[in-house]
């Protein structure tokens, strides 16, 4: 059991941290979706909110925020690592990584401020609602990605960009985010039930493992020894 939750915790994780890297890195590019304009990472990006939501309700609001903290963490040293790199001239003039090792500071920065806020709109407003259903993540999930998307856009591109150019990508990443949102909301009500059900066989287990046992006492058989001896004796 314990190495059954310890790999679900750690699988969890890593898919959480592993999501929010490919979707900053994603977020560099721009590119249509149809008649909508948006990054890359517009569909992806929302799965982070999916996963904190389990992650909290397997493992609490703590834990949550620990690993929201850890990806922001793992985002910047990623950064500065790659932006490191980059400062070295590339044996043979050129590989065709010059985009990706072009690591761009201020959507770097803008990533984790919308990433925090909506994160924390996320857990907090899911909590008030009280969870355990998919509408409730269809609430908070909604609210806190309309949050993050136009502060990611507006931190990243405000100045680069014309306002009209500046809103419609912003309505064009909270459109596909909304989409997003609402596909994984429908998936929560079917894995919510047994992600629960598991939780709570955990901490059975737990408590069950941490329960001290308790020895039977010898001191009565000794009483009854020393009354049968007193006995005789008389």
């Amino acid at each position: 059991m314990k190495r059954e939750k310890n790999f679900y915790y750690i699988f969890v994780a890593f898919l959480f941290v592993t999501c929010y890297i490919t979707c900053y890195i994603l977020s560099n590019r721009v590119i249509e979706f149809g008649a909508l304009t948006a990054t890359a990472s517009a569909l992806i990006y929302p799965l982070t909110y999916f996963i904190a939501v389990l992650f909290y309700e397997r493992y609490g609001k703590n834990r949550v925020f620990e690993l929201i903290n850890f990806s922001i963490i793992s985002l910047i040293f990623m950064g500065i690592m790659i932006g490191f790199a980059s400062t070295f001239t590339v044996y043979g003039g050129y590989d065709g990584l010059e985009k990706i090792f072009d690591i761009d500071f201020r959507i770097l920065f803008s990533s984790v401020i919308a990433f925090m806020v909506g994160q924390y709109v996320n857990i907090k407003l899911y909590d008030f609602l009280g969870h355990k259903k998919g509408f409730d993540f269809l609430v908070s999930g909604v609210i806190a990605i309309t949050i993050d998307s136009f502060l990611f856009i507006g931190l990243s591109y405000f100045g680069e960009m014309t306002f009209k150019e500046l809103f419609t990508l912003a309505t064009g990443q909270y459109s596909l985010s909304v989409i997003a949102i609402l596909i994984y909301a429908l998936c929560f009500n079917s894995l919510i039930p047994t992600l629960i059900e598991t939780r709570d066989d955990d901490l059975i287990s737990d408590y069950d493992f941490d329960k001290p046992k308790t020895k039977k006492s010898t001191s009565s058989k000794k009483i009854t020894k020393e009354e049968t001896k007193t006995k005789k004796d008389q």
